[in-house]
Protein backbone atom coordinates (compact mmCIF):
# COMPACT_ATOMS: atom_id res chain seq x y z
CA UNK A 1 0.00 0.00 0.00
CA UNK A 2 1.63 3.60 -1.27
CA UNK A 3 -0.19 5.35 2.25
CA UNK A 4 1.23 3.69 6.18
CA UNK A 5 -1.91 5.48 7.66
CA UNK A 6 0.01 5.03 11.18
CA UNK A 7 2.78 6.35 10.45
CA UNK A 8 1.16 9.22 7.97
CA UNK A 9 2.32 12.72 7.72
CA UNK A 10 -1.14 13.64 9.65
CA UNK A 11 -0.49 10.91 11.85
CA UNK A 12 3.19 12.62 12.94
CA UNK A 13 1.80 16.09 12.89
CA UNK A 14 -0.90 15.70 15.23
CA UNK A 15 0.85 13.24 17.62
CA UNK A 16 -0.53 10.13 16.73
CA UNK A 17 1.42 8.08 15.75
CA UNK A 18 2.10 6.29 19.27
CA UNK A 19 6.01 7.97 19.59
CA UNK A 20 5.09 11.60 20.21
CA UNK A 21 2.19 11.12 22.70
CA UNK A 22 3.85 10.46 26.15
CA UNK A 23 1.75 8.18 27.72
CA UNK A 24 2.81 9.76 31.32
CA UNK A 25 1.10 13.39 30.30
CA UNK A 26 -1.76 14.36 31.60
CA UNK A 27 -5.07 14.48 29.92
CA UNK A 28 -5.14 18.30 30.21
CA UNK A 29 -2.00 17.88 27.83
CA UNK A 30 -2.31 20.51 24.85
CA UNK A 31 -2.81 17.92 21.63
CA UNK A 32 -3.33 19.68 18.02
CA UNK A 33 -6.25 18.66 16.49
CA UNK A 34 -6.41 18.66 12.88
CA UNK A 35 -9.27 21.02 11.41
CA UNK A 36 -11.69 19.09 9.17
CA UNK A 37 -10.36 20.74 5.83
CA UNK A 38 -6.98 19.31 6.79
CA UNK A 39 -8.75 15.89 7.42
CA UNK A 40 -10.61 16.10 4.16
CA UNK A 41 -7.01 17.12 2.43
CA UNK A 42 -5.41 14.15 3.76
CA UNK A 43 -7.84 11.89 2.74
CA UNK A 44 -7.75 13.50 -0.77
CA UNK A 45 -4.39 12.57 -1.26
CA UNK A 46 -4.44 8.87 0.29
CA UNK A 47 -7.14 8.44 -2.08
CA UNK A 48 -5.08 9.71 -5.01
CA UNK A 49 -2.53 7.17 -3.85
CA UNK A 50 -5.05 4.31 -3.79
CA UNK A 51 -6.26 5.33 -7.56
CA UNK A 52 -2.39 5.63 -8.34
CA UNK A 53 -2.39 1.90 -7.80
CA UNK A 54 -5.31 1.22 -9.60
CA UNK A 55 -4.65 2.39 -12.32
CA UNK A 56 -1.39 1.14 -12.82
CA UNK A 57 -2.84 -2.39 -12.14
CA UNK A 58 -5.88 -1.30 -14.58
CA UNK A 59 -3.44 -0.16 -17.66
CA UNK A 60 -0.34 -2.87 -16.88
CA UNK A 61 -2.19 -6.02 -16.51
CA UNK A 62 -2.87 -6.81 -12.63
CA UNK A 63 -0.56 -7.22 -9.71
CA UNK A 64 2.48 -6.63 -12.30
CA UNK A 65 1.31 -3.09 -12.74
CA UNK A 66 1.71 -2.13 -9.57
CA UNK A 67 5.29 -4.25 -9.13
CA UNK A 68 6.34 -1.92 -12.24
CA UNK A 69 5.00 0.80 -10.33
CA UNK A 70 7.23 0.16 -7.00
CA UNK A 71 10.28 -0.15 -9.36
CA UNK A 72 10.13 3.07 -10.61
CA UNK A 73 9.02 4.90 -7.63
CA UNK A 74 11.75 3.44 -6.00
CA UNK A 75 14.44 6.35 -4.75
CA UNK A 76 18.05 5.59 -2.89
CA UNK A 77 19.35 8.47 -1.21
CA UNK A 78 22.19 8.25 1.35
CA UNK A 79 22.22 4.42 1.50
CA UNK A 80 18.17 4.27 2.07
CA UNK A 81 16.16 2.70 -0.51
CA UNK A 82 12.32 3.57 -0.25
CA UNK A 83 9.36 2.94 -2.66
CA UNK A 84 6.80 5.16 -1.03
CA UNK A 85 4.92 7.41 -2.47
CA UNK A 86 6.06 10.55 -0.32
CA UNK A 87 9.34 10.68 1.63
CA UNK A 88 9.43 12.54 4.59
CA UNK A 89 13.01 12.51 4.34
CA UNK A 90 13.46 14.68 1.34
CA UNK A 91 10.14 16.98 1.74
CA UNK A 92 7.05 17.73 3.89
CA UNK A 93 5.22 14.25 3.48
CA UNK A 94 2.47 15.90 1.73
CA UNK A 95 3.41 16.06 -1.54
CA UNK A 96 4.75 12.66 -3.78
CA UNK A 97 7.76 12.00 -4.80
CA UNK A 98 8.56 13.08 -8.44
CA UNK A 99 8.68 9.59 -9.87
CA UNK A 100 4.78 9.25 -9.16
CA UNK A 101 4.32 11.77 -11.16
CA UNK A 102 6.49 10.67 -13.99
CA UNK A 103 4.47 7.53 -13.66
CA UNK A 104 1.48 8.94 -14.53
CA UNK A 105 2.62 10.58 -17.23
CA UNK A 106 3.84 7.01 -18.55
CA UNK A 107 0.33 5.66 -18.27
CA UNK A 108 -1.17 8.65 -19.62
CA UNK A 109 1.12 7.76 -22.76
CA UNK A 110 -0.11 3.94 -22.78
CA UNK A 111 -3.42 4.27 -22.47
CA UNK A 112 -5.73 7.11 -22.94
CA UNK A 113 -8.56 6.37 -20.31
CA UNK A 114 -5.22 7.23 -17.84
CA UNK A 115 -4.70 10.20 -19.58
CA UNK A 116 -8.24 11.56 -18.25
CA UNK A 117 -7.52 10.90 -15.21
CA UNK A 118 -4.11 11.77 -14.97
CA UNK A 119 -4.93 15.58 -14.22
CA UNK A 120 -7.45 14.96 -11.67
CA UNK A 121 -4.59 12.69 -9.80
CA UNK A 122 -2.25 15.17 -10.29
CA UNK A 123 -4.00 17.69 -8.39
CA UNK A 124 -4.97 14.93 -5.60
CA UNK A 125 -1.59 14.14 -4.66
CA UNK A 126 -0.16 17.91 -5.03
CA UNK A 127 0.78 19.80 -2.12
CA UNK A 128 -2.04 20.37 0.80
CA UNK A 129 -1.96 23.93 0.26
CA UNK A 130 -2.87 23.33 -3.55
CA UNK A 131 -5.24 19.97 -2.90
CA UNK A 132 -8.69 19.89 -4.48
CA UNK A 133 -11.68 19.82 -2.20
CA UNK A 134 -13.33 16.87 -1.99
CA UNK A 135 -16.32 18.26 -3.92
CA UNK A 136 -13.73 19.08 -6.79
CA UNK A 137 -12.24 15.93 -6.97
CA UNK A 138 -15.72 14.45 -6.88
CA UNK A 139 -16.89 16.63 -9.88
CA UNK A 140 -13.66 15.95 -12.14
CA UNK A 141 -14.38 12.41 -11.58
CA UNK A 142 -17.99 12.25 -12.55
CA UNK A 143 -16.74 14.35 -15.66
CA UNK A 144 -14.12 11.30 -16.99
CA UNK A 145 -16.58 8.47 -15.78
CA UNK A 146 -19.18 10.03 -17.74
CA UNK A 147 -16.27 10.67 -21.02
CA UNK A 148 -15.82 6.67 -20.43
CA UNK A 149 -19.56 5.74 -20.54
CA UNK A 150 -20.95 7.82 -23.03
CA UNK A 151 -17.85 7.76 -25.59
CA UNK A 152 -15.71 5.45 -27.24
CA UNK A 153 -15.33 3.36 -23.91
CA UNK A 154 -18.70 2.79 -22.76
CA UNK A 155 -19.99 -0.38 -21.18
CA UNK A 156 -15.68 -0.84 -20.73
CA UNK A 157 -14.77 -4.04 -18.29
CA UNK A 158 -11.75 -4.43 -16.59
CA UNK A 159 -10.36 -6.84 -19.04
CA UNK A 160 -10.93 -4.19 -22.05
CA UNK A 161 -8.81 -1.12 -19.79
CA UNK A 162 -5.40 -2.05 -21.02
CA UNK A 163 -6.62 -2.31 -24.74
Amino acid sequence: MISDLPGSSMSRKFGLDGNSVNPGISSEASIEVPTSRELLSSDIWKLGCVFTEMVSFLVEGGSHGVTLFRRHITTTEARATSDEINDTRFDDGEQVKSQVLDWLGYLSSRDPKAKLLEPVLTKMLSASSNRPAARDVCMELIAVCSLLYSGPWAGCTQRQWGG
